[in-house]
């Protein structure tokens, strides 16, 4: 009886091996995917006019302190709202 279910084992075995194989389907090459495009709304650079120089008394006097404060605070309001306008907020 043992040899009889040992054999019964192995034939069931064999058989369900031999049904199990099946031919392995050929695999399609994958193509590589299109490359994706993202509109991006144009960039528009404002040119910042640079600040006027106060006129001199002399052409070789240097300008004084208070003209050249407000002329640094003129150069920073358009170097500012040059920054607003693209979109970036300015460092402090």
């Amino acid at each position: 009886m043992k040899k009889t279910v040992l054999l019964a084992t192995l034939l069931a075995a064999f058989a369900l091996t031999a049904c199990g194989k099946k031919e392995e389907m050929p695999v399609a090459p994958v193509e590589p995917a299109a490359p994706v495009v993202v509109p991006v709304e144009p960039v528009v650079v404002v040119p910042v006019e640079p600040a006027a120089a106060p006129a001199a008394a002399d052409a070789g006097a240097a300008p004084d302190a208070a003209a050249a404060d407000a002329a640094k605070a003129e150069a920073d309001k358009a170097a500012e709202a040059a920054k607003a306008a693209a979109g970036t907020a300015p460092k402090q």
